[in-house]
């Protein structure tokens, strides 16, 4: 199982579902290239689709693969192209086990894609949903593994925010989207952070539209969601909100729309979780909460720095949880989807050897993405309606910066945020200060 969040275009926002791992697959739906199969459709969004593969080569060798396919109709746009093709260079360049590798990317029959790391497991996001069901019994060891989890989050950012060119020099690589659904929790124990699609490097040859703002309203630093220049301490502070939420099991930021989510982040102080929970850790609960400075300077400095302390505070408990105990406590939260994911690969083994020669390259065509005239259909794209919102709040707001650093414009504007259907369990009040963020 894997999932793999496509930064949205504006038609299909929000977090990716799951695949029905109940359904086999069949035979192969299609090539690219000489060398991958796409053995079965796993995701879909505004930027493109999602396939599991298999990589073929030389002597033998095969692996499986996550392969997002960009649609043709974004194929098409040079600026689009260049900004994609940036982004997975960067992304290629990160080697590290708490960080999914890239492992090729580029352009085949006229479709650009990127080769990624298959991974088993769930996001994140899952995980916290999972647990708002849980027993309270349940609560101490679920925030040790928790915060256990998070020290690896902090690990592959540090990697990703050291990144260097050949010379030595820091690229700034800065996430840009840190959140609970693109933290995959995997069923071997371990964390990875997903997607750095959306990362942005300070010194790259070509840049996406100034002002422009990207990722999860909610778990957006305010300098980000201000538009104003950021630094990888964004990324600690969207990590701090999902620290705070796995601590709660609450949703840190908590408003009707996007628009009022916006003004919560810049204007509203959090609250502190032993205000939603009596048995929070004081230690953990600090760091969430220095990490949620609203002062980028006030948080740490660095991911390896908030990493070290959660450590020193899980040591301080006691508690030494290891990544054997995160896949026991995974097989307890998810039963059977760890023996669903080898059927799932299994069968897709199965296809491959029953797959003659035609299964070629015009099966892939053939599912391409919408065409423009498809696309022209569905009308304006939401996110148009929501970008211009949020302009307008902030302004009646009298955040006159923020909404000239916006520069919201409809053909760029930020994509809109789908809210998941589930509460958590747990207090229903949230305070005054909180908004909407979309989280569990």
């Amino acid at each position: 199982m894997a999932t793999l969040s496509i930064t949205p275009d504006g038609t299909e926002p929000g977090p990716l579902p799951e695949p029905d791992l109940s359904v086999e697959p069949g035979a192969p739906i299609g090539q690219l290239g000489d060398a991958y199969t796409l053995l079965r459709e796993i995701a879909s969004g505004g930027m493109g689709r999602v396939y599991l593969a298999r990589e073929t080569g030389a002597d033998g060798f095969s692996r499986n693969v996550a392969l997002k396919r960009i649609h043709d109709h974004l194929s098409n746009r040079r600026a689009f192209v260049t900004m994609f093709l940036d982004e997975a260079r960067i992304a290629s360049r990160i080697q590290h086990p708490n960080v999914c590798a890239v492992f090729d990317f580029g352009r085949v029959d006229g479709a650009y894609y990127i080769a990624m790391e298959y991974l088993r497991g769930v996001a994140l996001s899952e995980v916290l949903r999972a647990l708002g069901t849980r027993a309270p019994e349940d609560r101490p060891e679920r925030l040790w593994l928790g915060a256990h989890l998070l020290v690896q989050a902090c690990e592959g950012l540090h990697a990703a925010h050291e990144l260097r060119d050949d010379e030595g020099a820091l690229l700034n690589v800065v996430h840009r989207d840190v959140s609970p659904h693109n933290l995959f929790v995997g069923f071997d124990g371990s964390l990875r952070v997903l997607d750095f699609g959306v990362a942005r490097a300070a010194d790259r040859l070509s840049e996406s539209t100034t002002g422009r703002v990207k990722g999860k309203f909610a778990y957006m630093a305010p300098e980000q969601a201000l538009g104003k220049h950021v630094s990888r301490r964004a990324d600690l502070f969207s990590l701090g909100v999902v620290l705070w939420e796995l601590l709660t099991l609450q949703r840190l930021y908590r408003k009707d729309n996007p628009g009022e989510t916006v003004l919560a982040v810049v204007r509203d102080a959090p609250e502190h979780p032993g205000a939603y929970a009596r048995d929070v850790p004081p230690e953990l609960a600090d760091i969430a909460m220095k990490a949620l400075s609203r002062d980028p300077e006030e948080r740490f400095a660095t991911a390896r720095e908030m990493g070290r302390a959660l450590a020193k505070a899980i040591a301080k408990s006691g508690h030494a949880p290891m990544a054997a105990d995160v896949a026991d406590w995974m097989d307890q939260i998810f039963p059977g989807q760890r023996e669903a994911s080898y059927r799932l690969l299994q069968s897709a083994d199965e296809a491959m050897q029953s797959a003659g020669p035609g299964a070629e390259a015009s099966m892939v065509r053939a599912r391409r993405g919408a065409s423009q005239e498809e696309l022209t259909k569905r009308g304006p794209r939401r996110g148009v309606w929501i970008a211009l919102g949020v302009a307008a709040m902030l302004a009646m707001a009298g955040l006159g910066a923020a909404l000239a650093l916006l520069a919201v414009s409809p053909a760029d504007a930020t994509p809109a945020v789908r809210l998941p259907d589930h509460e958590p369990a747990g207090p229903t009040a949230t305070p005054s200060s909180s908004s909407e963020a979309p989280a569990p």
